[in-house]
């Protein structure tokens, strides 16, 4: 790190949390900070142009900032906006998402809707890691490093139990990873582990009530039945689903409300099937593309009425189709199926994207060929983090 303490303005909040600062030496982007708050700081790092800060004080704070809920908060690599209050959090995201249409994608969007979450509490799924000791935790920001953690404000209470029990019993056995999911409509917890236990750790694992585990090998035993409003969805902590309980209804209904009758509609990266039941309301066709093996058993057994297909959305030969509903990675849609898409000219397009950058340059493309952006919300999936997830409707001109 270099030694030398600078001093320089945090002119805005960007991609990733950063604050960020304009100096002479370039770019320098900083964790924990607010906008106008002038921090004294070191550079740490150099890397793509980027001149990565650590603060040292921060001279003149905002004057809303607080005192973060979390103890673990500056360790743990999730919730690096917890020392702003909810609603500065939420301003700040609109912010960095309006901020990213304009200067990556040259868009202008007149009307953002806003999804609020709230903001603890509200995760049911949770990826945790293991100390040789067999504690469990979460990954030290910036590090490969896991660090305990005793309990975690975003998850949901029966997971936190979970983990304070754990962590509080002696000779606990390691697992690499275990990933859990509580599942509301049973109240069990559901988690996969990363390696089949020995025979004398099941004796430990039978002591959690209301716990499932299962391994490779056993991996149905977790699977339970989650119900959404009037629909039942098969699911595993194995496999992929939207993280945030108090959001799930919140994101089936924005898709119900813009659908209407048609032919086929197509659900790229469909996972374990979450819009589907959507698409099988107002469609005559439905079509779920999916990679994963695991989660096109799941979606084939919840809704036997659609079709499902297990390959690369890249290899999908796209048939002539109504609406297309397309939730890709972070890295955003591959190129050539956003040319396969415009080749065949939906009707719909709806676009769910957990990254601003990638959404950009995405919604970019569909404009320049010929689509208008109708429709757009913000939904806070992830508070207290920099993530956010977005959805666009999109409409051939």
């Amino acid at each position: 790190m270099d030694k030398k303490i600078r001093k320089g303005k945090i002119e805005k909040i960007v991609n990733g949390g950063f604050g960020l600062i304009r100096s002479d030496e370039g770019i320098v982007l900083l964790s924990y900070v607010a906008p106008g708050e002038t921090i004294k700081y070191r550079i740490r790092e150099r890397a793509r142009g980027i001149n990565w800060g650590s603060v040292i004080e921060i001279e003149d704070p905002y004057t809303e900032r607080i005192v973060p809920d979390c103890k673990y908060y500056g360790e743990c690599g999730g919730c690096v906006l917890s020392h702003l209050k909810y609603e500065d959090q939420i301003r700040i995201k609109k912010a960095i998402l309006t901020d990213d249409l304009k200067r990556i994608g040259k868009l202008e969007i007149d009307s953002i809707n806003l999804i609020t979450s709230p903001s603890y509490k509200y995760r049911a799924r949770a990826k945790l890691k293991g100390l040789w000791d067999g504690k469990i935790g979460l990954i030290r920001k910036g590090t490969n490093e896991v660090i305990q953690i005793n309990s975690c404000l975003i998850v949901a209470p029966e997971i936190n139990q979970f983990i304070s029990r754990w962590n509080n019993r002696e000779g606990m056995p390691f697992f690499h990873q275990l990933d859990i999911f509580f599942n509301e409509t049973d109240k069990n917890l559901y988690i996969h582990l990363s390696a089949k236990p020995e025979k004398e750790d099941l004796r430990a694992l039978d002591l959690f009530e209301n716990t499932v585990f299962s391994w490779k090998g056993k991996k149905n035993s977790t699977e339970s039945v989650l119900k959404i409003g009037e629909t039942n969805y098969i699911v595993s902590p194995d496999t992929f689903f939207q993280v945030n309980r108090f959001q799930w209804k919140n994101m089936l209904d924005i898709v119900d409300s813009w659908m209407g009758k048609c032919g086929l509609s197509i659900d790229l990266y469909t996972g374990n099937g979450f819009f589907i039941p959507v698409l099988l309301k107002y469609s005559d066709r439905v079509i779920g593309v999916e990679n994963s093996k695991r989660s096109v058993e799941l979606a084939k057994r919840s809704f036997k009425k659609a079709e499902f297909l297990r390959m690369p959305v890249e290899k999908f030969n796209f048939p002539e189709a109504d609406t297309i509903i397309i939730d890709p990675p972070r890295s955003g849609i591959p190129r050539n199926v956003i040319q396969k898409i415009i080749e065949i000219k939906p009707g719909k397009i709806i676009n769910i994207s957990c990254s601003t950058a990638t959404l950009a340059r995405d919604l970019s493309y569909f404009v320049d060929n010929g689509y208008k952006i109708e429709e757009m919300f913000l939904i806070d999936m992830f508070p207290h983090t920099a993530h956010m997830e977005t959805m666009t409707l999109l409409r051939s001109q």
